[in-house]
């Protein structure tokens, strides 16, 4: 959290699933982290919907994804009933050491 905080960032955590949460230009982010060590971080970010205005197929995004699934190797895209969601797994000795990659990581969401 301080680490986002001192790169710009407005971080909270939800209370429902214990994630961590910040926007990037209108754009919703979060973390999963486990208790364990080495610590497991799942960072994801929102994508689209597939309700309301903008609604894109979710037959033709999951097709998407599996393609994008077999070519990309850092990321991974997930179809949930709702929306598409972009995810990055790994793993690292502490939450401070995740600092050092959080931007690649951010650069394979985008």
């Amino acid at each position: 959290m301080a680490f986002l905080k001192g790169e710009g960032f407005s971080p909270y955590i939800e209370n429902s699933d214990n994630s961590r949460c910040f926007k990037k230009e209108g754009v919703f982010f979060w973390f999963m982290l486990e208790k364990n060590t080495p610590h497991f971080m799942t960072f994801n970010r929102s994508g689209w919907s597939f309700s309301g205005e903008n609604a894109i197929d979710r037959d033709k995004a999951i097709v998407a994804a599996n393609d994008v699934n077999r070519v990309v190797e850092s990321a991974k895209v997930y179809c949930s009933d709702k929306n598409v969601v972009f995810s990055v797994e790994s793993y690292s000795r502490s939450s401070e050491d995740y600092k050092y990659v959080f931007y690649a990581n951010m650069r394979s969401l985008d």
